[in-house]
């Protein structure tokens, strides 16, 4: 058995700590990056708001700190398929298409012949 990583446990005075706004992409419901997730039963709509924020910042429309910034967004998918699913919803919203990008999660069976 390998050697325990070494840990040890630092401790700063809050007072040495200078706070900082939160910045947001939705005030006050998304924070810029922080944590957020879209929680709930299938089809209460997630992937699709998700595409309509998508939409928002790639056109820089988004009703917070991004407002008037164009910028990329990555989507992260392990349920629904780009072809049929995500892609018609950006398209639906007006997403600037080369500025959403795709990183395909879902699980794939792999046959051995």
């Amino acid at each position: 058995m390998s050697d325990p990583i070494p840990r040890e446990l630092r401790l700063t005075s809050t007072a040495t700590i200078t706070p900082k706004r939160v910045r947001w992409l939705w005030e006050p419901r998304i924070p810029l990056g922080k944590l957020t997730i879209l929680a709930g039963p299938a089809g209460q709509g997630k992937s699709q708001l998700t595409c309509a924020l998508a939409a928002w910042v790639s056109m820089g429309v988004a009703p917070g700190d991004l407002r008037r910034t164009n910028s990329d967004v990555l989507i992260v998918s392990a349920e629904d398929d780009p072809d049929d699913t995500i892609v018609p919803r950006l398209m639906a919203v007006g997403a600037y298409r080369e500025r959403v990008h795709l990183v395909d999660a879902r699980e794939y069976i792999h046959e051995t012949p």
